[in-house]
């Protein structure tokens, strides 16, 4: 029996071997699945964060690309305008305190017996969540006190510079006569031209004729033309080559957001792969584990079966039921 139970130990140690084995494989490979997660998420915020200064480029070239075209509600002029050097100073308020926004300064400030207390005077938003909601306790907020004039003025200028929808804006009379190339040589080249006519008409037709006064006429309408049809060409121009600065600046967002999103995608397939990996490696631990212990109790069987066998046969080592004494192997062959 003693046999038996050795036989079932090492068996069992043989199991209990391979079993540890397997969960040192999984938890190794647990270790690896976790790194590897961890760096492609650092590899992906890093990523990110390279990507973030195009993105607020690109999100400012659109928001003024929509401004200028006409849509939106034009606020991008007054977040473009950096209010914080309009300040002159800070003026202090009493105002309700709100559950996530407490100055514990001013929380402290406005409420001395909050400030004296030894549960709440280093935490003022424990108080404010406990007693103050119900008790409408105020605080001392510092608020800024702008320059308005000048900062209005400057959010104006802003908007002349690139009116708003100006992009959409049709060509005019008045954009004639305010395009600068048009303001500086009209004038001068029509009072060349006139100057030219009339100095030649006394040679032909004469100054007071029909014919120089028809000829004095349709120079002016073809000059005029001709230079109305430059400033619209200068005016569309402009307008084309802001619209495509703009739109190479949104474009260099969008840029940045497809490479943030790719970046993202791939780090998702490959943590779905190492997971799945991982999936099957535990997997694979049950299964080797199951496969160890099934192995044991058949090596038991199988030994207990062999042995069995060869105690019938007379060649085991325990001994033969109804022969204690038994040592050797039984003789089958009759004595003559």
């Amino acid at each position: 029996m003693a046999a038996f139970w050795g036989a079932v130990v090492v068996a069992l140690a043989g199991a209990a071997a391979s079993e540890s084995a397997s969960s040192k494989a999984a938890k190794a490979q647990q270790a690896g699945t976790g790194a590897a997660t961890e760096e492609q998420a650092r590899e992906f915020d890093a990523i990110q964060k390279a990507q973030a200064p195009f993105q607020a480029a690109g999100n400012a070239g659109l928001n003024r690309l929509r401004d200028m075209l006409g849509f939106g509600d034009s606020s991008s002029y007054n977040n473009a305008i950096d209010k914080t050097q309009f300040i002159t100073g800070y003026n202090k308020q009493l105002v309700p305190a709100s559950l996530g926004n407490i100055d514990k300064a001013g929380y402290l400030e406005a409420n001395p017996d909050v400030a004296a207390s030894s549960v709440y005077g280093s935490n003022p938003e424990g108080h404010f969540q406990d007693w103050g909601v119900r008790e409408n306790r105020k605080q001392y907020v510092n608020t800024p006190i702008y320059d308005t004039d000048k900062m209005n003025a400057a959010i104006a200028q802003a908007k002349q510079d690139q009116p708003y929808g100006s992009l959409q804006k049709k060509f005019s009379v008045a954009d004639f006569w305010n395009d600068p190339v048009t303001q500086l040589s009209y004038q001068s080249g029509l009072d060349l031209g006139t100057k030219a006519l009339k100095n030649a008409a006394p040679l032909t037709t004469g100054l007071d004729s029909g014919a120089a006064l028809k000829e004095l006429t349709k120079f002016g309408t073809d000059y005029t033309g001709m230079k109305a049809g430059d400033a619209y060409a200068r005016h569309t121009g402009d307008q084309t080559n802001q619209f495509n600065r703009l739109a190479a600046m949104a474009g260099i967002g969008q840029t940045a957001n497809q490479t943030t999103a790719t970046a993202g995608m791939n780090m998702g397939n490959n943590v779905s792969a190492l997971l799945a990996g991982q999936g099957n490696a535990n997997a694979a631990m049950q299964i080797a584990r199951g496969n160890a212990n099934t192995g044991a109790v058949t090596s038991v069987a199988n030994w207990w079966q062999q042995q069995q066998m060869l105690n019938r046969m007379g060649y085991g080592n325990q001994a033969y039921p109804g022969q204690a004494n038994y040592s050797g192997p039984v003789s089958y062959i009759q004595q003559e």
